[in-house]
This record gives structure tokens, sequence and C-alpha cells, in this order.
């Protein structure tokens, strides 16, 4: 097993690792040659976590941000939670992805520390004999604005407020809010949210929002109705449909139309449900 470092990858470089020299020497099932010679992996290749950067939440405690980078074009690869999907110290789950889907995937969990930590949390994936890490850094340089665009074409844009309920509070930015479910095989889960937004992000007089809906955690395969539903009036309906019981979590990603630089702006929402198996 090949260990190695990868440092910060922010969502604006990221077309640069993309093009980085990462490719297994594997014989792979599946390959063809990009415009320029480089050679396009469909499958067979590793997965990186990235750390996107920090920020405060509103009782002072930290957010770090991480997405991730799977090398393959077509290939979406499991890596259950354990000794090749950990963060450390402390408890090795703390909330990231099982399920990674291919390419760069920006800010899809937060990692919630104590204000005054001390310690260094750091995300280690292993993938095809690849170990891959990236530690939390504090320093000022990686301090992000995911709740407030300070730059960019729409400065003071804010991300959507989002509602798993319609009657309740809301939720904002990518630290999200996680809701229970469950469901039946073969049952469409019922999956539905309420929008509200600025309007700053769209450029347009109306707020253009959309919503999208990958399987975070999971073993079985899940369908959705629409993974990218319509918004009609402030609000999105779709269903999932779990092919095997299980424990599973799917993730909403809300936007307004900008994924601005600083990491803003967007909501991340999730799902997190248990699957019974068909009567």
């Amino acid at each position: 097993m090949r260990r190695s470092a990868v440092y910060v990858i922010l969502a604006g470089v990221a077309l640069a690792v993309a093009a980085g020299a990462y490719w297994s020497s594997a014989v792979l099932e599946a390959q063809s040659t990009r415009p320029g010679g480089l050679i396009r992996h469909d499958r067979g290749q590793s997965v990186s976590p990235v750390y996107e950067g920090w920020y405060h939440l509103p009782d002072g405690s930290i957010a770090a941000s991480f997405g991730y980078f799977n090398r393959n074009y077509e290939e979406q690869v499991h890596i259950p939670i354990g000794p090749d999907n950990l963060i450390q110290p402390g408890d090795v789950d703390r909330g990231q992805p099982t399920w990674f889907y291919p390419r760069r995937q920006v800010g899809v969990v937060v990692l919630r520390l104590p204000a005054d930590t001390a310690e260094e949390y750091t995300w280690t994936l292993t993938a095809r004999g690849e170990t891959m890490e990236i530690p939390v850094n504090l320093d000022n340089e990686y301090r992000i604005e995911p709740m407030k665009a300070a730059a960019g074409r729409s400065p003071g844009n804010v991300p959507p407020t989002v509602r798993f309920d319609a009657a309740d509070e809301g939720f904002t930015g990518p630290a999200g809010e996680t809701v229970e479910r469950t469901a039946a095989v073969g049952t469409p889960l019922e999956l539905d949210v309420w929008l509200t937004d600025d309007g700053l992000g769209s450029g347009t007089d109306e707020p253009v929002m959309t919503v999208m809906w990958k399987k975070f955690r999971g073993t079985g395969p899940v369908t959705f109705g629409e993974e990218s539903p319509t918004v009609e009036g402030g609000h999105a309906n779709t269903t999932a449909t779990f092919a095997e019981p299980g424990d599973y979590v799917l993730l909403m990603v809300a936007g307004d139309g900008s994924r601005q630089s600083n990491q803003c702006c967007w909501t991340n929402g999730y799902v997190r449900v248990s699957v019974a198996g068909a009567d």
C-alpha cells in the first residue's frame, strides 16, 4: 500500500489536481485517450479528501469544510467507515461520506470542532491501494466565507434557506441539518424541500434556486425520481427508492446559481433513512 500526503486543494485550483499524474500503474478495465494525450480512466483510480477551509458557526465553534476528488470519470467508489475512511483523533465517524461520485465534489461535509480546539484533525481515505490524507488547517489563509459572499459578482449574497418541513425555521450553509426518515425496499420515499433566497446569486429579478440529490452513504442502489427536481413556488419534490434494506444518508444541495469564491453560496441538507425489507 502506497501512502501519500494530499495537500490543501481549494475549489479554485481543483483542475490542477485533475491534471496531475496520479494515475495507477495497474491495467484498467476501461480507459481512453483525451485531447492532449492525457489518459482518461473511467475506473480503478483512488480518491482524495480535499480540505476547503474553515469558518465560525453562530455559537462560536469551528466548521471545517471538506470535499473530495474521485479520479475516476465514471466509477462511483464505496469506502465504508473504518480503517479506510476515518477522521482522527476521536470517533473515526464524523459524518463523512462513504459513497464517492466521480471527479471533484466540493464542500460535501462539515466537521464541527470546539472553538478552543488544539488538536489536529485529519481525514484519511484508502482506495485502490493508495492512502490519501488531509489535515484541518486553522491558519487565517484557509478561512472561507460560505455564509455571505464578500466578493464576486454579488457581494452580500447568502446561501438559500432550506426547510425539510414547511413549518420549520429553516437552515442555511454547508454545515446543514440532518433529518430522520424511514422507508421500505421498493416503496418510493417522498422527499420535499422548501426554499427561500435573497436572489443575489442568480443575477436576475427573481431568485433562481436549484436542488440536487445524491446518495451520501449506503451500500444498496438508490433511484431518485428526479435527481434535480424543479423548484416551483419555493418547493421541490422528488422520490428515492431503495433496492436493499439498511441505513442510508442522502445529500441534498440547494443552490442559488452562484457557487462563488470563498465557498459561497449553497446549503447542504442530509436525510438519514432507515430502510426495512419489503413486506
